[in-house]
């Protein structure tokens, strides 16, 4: 019996590495899935997380065919909002960040 446990126990940790790198892997690939699910494209309104109105999107920056930032006019000037700060909502895309923190950027 003791036998039965020590080889379960030597076949477990021999697959600890291939779990972890898996576990590693995973919050990478989410955040690319859940970027590419985001719909980016020119004249989309954009909100901030506090509720706030941005703008709307004037044109989208992409690398390798996937979009990276989106440019906005607020408050008079361009600013460049990542791609993945924002989510898909009925009224447009909201951003995580606040119109505070846009304005900073």
């Amino acid at each position: 019996m003791k036998i039965v446990h020590l080889v379960t126990l030597v076949a477990s940790m021999a697959a600890l590495p291939a779990l972890a790198e898996t576990a590693a892997n995973a919050p990478a690939a989410a955040a690319a899935e859940a970027q590419a699910a985001v719909q980016v494209k020119a004249g989309v309104l954009v909100i901030a997380a506090d509720g706030r109105r941005i703008g709307r999107v004037d044109r989208v920056f992409s690398e390798n065919g996937t979009p990276v930032t989106v440019s906005v006019i607020y408050s008079g000037r361009v600013v460049r909002i990542p791609v993945n700060t924002l989510s898909n909502s009925e009224r447009g895309l909201v951003s995580t960040l606040t119109a505070k923190e846009i304005k900073a950027l």
